[in-house]
């Protein structure tokens, strides 16, 4: 019954780091598209 426990803990576990991983993956989209916006700003802004 241990090793039921480990088994259990350990994808439990890995669904947890991939859960972290898709929050940052999501902040990171989202930093690109602020990046992107500003960027756009700044073109927009330099050729008027």
């Amino acid at each position: 019954s241990n090793e039921y426990e480990i088994k259990e803990f350990s994808i439990f576990d890995f669904s947890k780091e991939i859960k972290n991983m898709e929050d940052s993956l999501s902040k990171a989209k989202i930093k690109d598209k602020k990046y992107s916006v500003i960027k756009d700003l700044v073109n927009y802004i330099s050729n008027l």
